[in-house]
């Protein structure tokens, strides 16, 4: 339960102290232009309104920790600032779940300073469902991978119409579905039978007839395409650090065979993908990942070496804008490698042709179709 107003501290905290759960943070993009007025008030010597933060009572980060609940302009303007502490409202006692529920709401109320836009709502949504999936699923008895999400109660957390809402929870249910029915198949193939299988699943056997019937329709469509991300496959992998040939079974990359899928989705994939496969040293190690939030935007993985942006595909505006980004970055890892990595496009022979990435320091690592990755820069 939060605390009742009155019940609310305000003291100044040291910033070294303070996590940013990359869970608690719910815009799309962080506003540079915001960031850059809030350094001039405080140049001016305005005081600026309290972040908010709970103290966190996890014994294995120490004591003496706060999670941050909102504002995260605020304090990386003090960052920039150079200042070391920053003034900050206690909400509440509690762990990182905490932070992240109460967090979900907190831009809701930067009408007119900086309003939530459609691209934060719908990083809000997201969040949103894979909160309420994580801490509701040990309480259930369907199995994990399936657990329905309301659009009403991610409404009302999130604190934005139901409509806004509907699409983001549509989606993760139906990823979650898929899953679940693939989960299905797998026991149908084992010969359980499909009474059983109905009430492990909470469903009717009509249900699972036809996830049956649907799952084979898929696979029979499956084996009459040209290879690609959608099986698993053995393939030539290049080892960042020294450059060589390993040989191993890749992981799924469920989205980016499909170019109709979002982006976001599709470098999510690309991003677990070179992580679970150890491409860099050290990826993304940092439990708490506060440093990921740089300047306004947010590392795709950091490693022990390297400093890597993730883009779908290797457009001329996606590379672009890549570029911008790990440079960026780069200033706080000055002795990191920089990196882009991404899927084949035409657009990538021009950025080769006048050795544009090889002039700024940047490797780019492609991810081809047929399972290798290579550093063309």
């Amino acid at each position: 339960m939060i605390n009742k107003k009155n019940d609310v501290k305000v003291k100044d905290v040291m910033i070294d102290d303070i996590i940013i759960a990359p869970e608690t943070q719910h815009r799309a993009n962080h506003s540079q232009a915001h960031i850059a007025n809030l350094i001039e008030s405080i140049s001016e010597g305005d005081n600026l309104t309290p972040i908010t933060i709970i103290e966190s009572n996890e014994m294995n980060i120490g004591e003496e920790k706060y999670y941050l609940v909102d504002g995260y302009h605020r304090l990386e303007a003090h960052i920039l600032s150079g200042i070391d502490e920053i003034k900050a409202k206690i909400i509440n006692v509690g762990n990182k779940d905490l932070a992240i529920e109460l967090s979900l709401s907190a831009n809701a109320e930067h009408a007119p300073a900086l309003p939530r836009n459609a691209d934060d709502l719908k990083k809000a949504c997201t969040n949103c469902c894979e909160f309420l999936h994580r801490k509701n699923k040990n309480s259930s008895k369907i199995p994990d991978e399936y657990i329905s999400i309301n659009t009403q109660n991610v409404a009302d957390i999130v604190h934005c119409s139901y409509n806004v809402a509907q699409n983001q929870v549509v989606d993760f249910n139906n990823n979650n579905r898929s899953i679940r029915n693939r989960k299905i198949y797998g026991d149908l193939k084992g010969e359980i039978k499909i009474s059983e299988i109905a009430e492990k699943y909470g469903l009717s056997e009509q249900m699972i007839r036809k996830i049956k019937k649907d799952k084979e329709g898929e696979d029979r469509y499956e084996k009459k395409r040209p290879s690609g991300w959608s099986r698993s496959r053995r393939g030539s992998l290049v080892n960042s650090k020294n450059g060589t040939n390993t040989h191993g079974k890749i992981s799924n990359l469920k989205h980016i065979d499909r170019h109709s899928y979002a982006d976001d989705l599709a470098e999510r994939d690309i991003i677990n993908y070179l992580i679970n496969l150890r491409m860099f040293d050290g990826a993304n190690s940092d439990v708490n990942k506060t440093n990921m939030y740089i300047y306004g935007g947010q590392v795709d993985i950091i490693g022990t070496y390297e400093l890597v942006e993730v883009k779908k595909f290797g457009t001329r505006a996606n590379i672009f804008q890549a570029i911008g980004q790990i440079i960026t970055y780069s200033l706080r890892y000055p002795n990191k490698q920089k990196v882009i990595a991404c899927l084949w496009h035409d657009d990538i022979g021009q950025f080769l042709k006048y050795d544009i990435l090889k002039k700024l320091d940047i490797k780019l690592l492609i991810i081809n179709s047929d399972g290798t990755n290579k550093y063309m820069v």
